[in-house]
């Protein structure tokens, strides 16, 4: 496949995922939104149907929407149904991950189907079994769960990639929350009305459980997916432990949003919250320092380290990037099938302006860094790839 086909296909896959995720994200928080501010109905002969009510206005109009408990044959003609969102979102987000690291990698691929796969099945089986039904133990050992992978994708990937990856395999147990137990069991519940049987009451609230799950999840996943714009969360050696602070906090802020209502203090307690996160990864990945003495190369060391570009010319079972190792001097093939030898000025701009020479078979994904990068640091680069070598 051509390097321009396949940079329409992101294009295209990462415009429409962004868009499918704001819609899905968007009606889940508004939902949980609705569900928290709904009130007894006025009219007290309509409380043994009417769970709740809520007047909103919005865009010019007034909006009445109500929480019923359906008798049979009380169906509406027209339901609408809110799944298409996470199913786009999913779909497209799965086919950003194959065309940007599955086909750069076999042994890539296959970690990423099992952490997907395998991360769905388990979790799937922990809130199915006796121990789900012990929320606060079933939270604590999925995050025990979710460190262990971390811990461990961050040893065999780079930073940038298990971050991704753990944010796939998040959304992943979201669709799959939809797929397998949200939606099926509504339309258990709609298929019981039309038969003229009462509904089962539990089947409702395992899908509320599960879209409480999907809720919590939302901001934790977000941060995951634009966490390849942030080098600095994943380009250390502790970067599985700043995926856990992260995943944590801002769980709990999406906790102090959805209790604002009943939590007066939910403010002081989201900006605490984050503050307390912001200053343990500011310890957690603080720069390493040099001496005084310090040569260019190990500046440059330093930089290459700090700046994350290890993350994507780091050799590897995912690699989106040319390895750097000894490519001072050699001839670099490109996509348009001319060479060019890497000397001093092609590192410059390659570095500066990455998109003017894209190296065959690599896709042009690196962002320029001119304005970005100093002089000063740009030296101290290039003098540690003239000599990086195994």
């Amino acid at each position: 496949m051509s390097t321009e086909i396949i940079e329409w296909l992101h294009l295209i896959f990462r415009f429409a995922h962004v868009v499918a995720a704001i819609m899905w994200i968007g009606s889940s928080i508004f939902f949980m939104w609705l569900d928290s501010h709904l009130t007894s109905p006025q009219d007290e002969k309509e409380r043994d149907s009417v769970e709740g009510e809520l007047w909103m206005i919005h865009g010019g109009g007034i909006f009445h929407s109500r929480k019923r408990i359906l008798k049979p044959g009380e169906i509406p003609e027209l339901l609408h149904w809110f799944k298409w969102e996470a199913y786009a979102t999913w779909l497209t987000g799965f086919s950003l991950l194959v065309l940007i690291y599955f086909l750069q990698s076999g042994t890539g691929a296959l970690i990423g189907l099992a952490v997907l796969g395998g991360g769905w099945l388990v979790y799937d089986l922990l809130w199915r079994s006796a121990l789900g039904r012990r929320k606060e133990i079933g939270v604590a050992v999925c995050f025990v769960l979710l460190m262990l992978i971390s811990y461990w994708l961050c040893r065999v990937l780079s930073g940038k990639a298990a971050f991704l990856y753990i944010g796939a395999m998040l959304g992943t147990m979201m669709a799959g929350n939809v797929f397998v137990h949200i939606i099926p069991n509504q339309k258990k519940m709609l298929a019981a009305l039309c038969a003229g049987e009462p509904h089962d009451i539990d089947l409702g609230k395992h899908a509320k459980l599960r879209s409480t799950h999907n809720n919590y999840l939302t901001f934790p996943v977000l941060f995951l997916m634009l966490s390849g714009h942030f080098p600095q969360m994943w380009s250390n050696d502790r970067a599985w432990i700043v995926l856990g602070i992260m995943v944590l906090a801002l769980a709990a802020i999406k906790h102090w949003m959805n209790i604002r209502e009943r939590f007066p203090h939910w403010l002081p307690a989201t900006v605490g919250t984050f503050l307390i996160a912001a200053v343990s990864i500011s310890f957690l990945k603080a720069p390493q320092k040099l001496s005084e003495g310090a040569s260019a190369v190990e500046k440059g060391k330093l930089i290459f380290t700090n700046r994350g570009c290890v993350a994507c010319h780091q050799a590897g079972p995912i690699q989106q990037g040319p390895s750097l190792v000894g490519i001072f001097g050699m001839p670099q093939v490109l996509t348009d099938g001319s060479s060019v030898i890497a000397d001093e000025a092609y590192l410059r701009e390659s570095i500066l302006e990455p998109q003017k020479k894209i190296v065959k078979g690599y896709m042009p994904i690196m962002p320029p860094y001119e304005g970005i990068i100093s002089d000063e640091e740009l030296n101290f680069l290039i003098s540690y790839l003239k000599e990086l070598h195994e």
